[in-house]
């Protein structure tokens, strides 16, 4: 048994042979350079925050993994209800939840 395991072993994989190597990695060399540092996500998570409001659904569970950066989402939205009055309704969601925005007024209560 061992014997035809070590033939195994000499035996070269399909991917070992004729495998375009220096053809793949020419393609990939772009989405290497494409990786976003940390500090980028904010340009795309607000876009995400809308997009998700705009098509009702919940954007806390998102908001909670981003605690600190509530501030930069903030002005982010709010930038872009200035530039964009057709998402203002889903920014407006979006807001209500990142400055928590009661659901509903309740007469009486502070």
């Amino acid at each position: 048994m061992a014997a035809s395991t070590d033939k195994q072993d000499n035996v070269p994989r399909a991917i070992e042979v004729g495998f375009p190597i220096v053809e793949i990695n020419r393609l990939a060399q772009p989405e290497r350079n494409s990786f976003k540092p940390i500090y980028q996500m904010h340009n795309d998570l607000p876009h995400a925050l809308i997009a998700l409001a705009d098509a009702g659904e919940p954007v806390l569970p998102l908001l909670e993994r981003f605690p600190s950066s509530h501030a930069v989402l903030r002005a982010g939205c709010r930038f872009l209800r200035d530039e964009r009055a057709d998402w203002a309704t889903a920014i407006d969601r979006v807001l209500a939840v990142i400055e928590g925005t009661p659901l509903f007024d309740r007469p009486g209560v502070a």
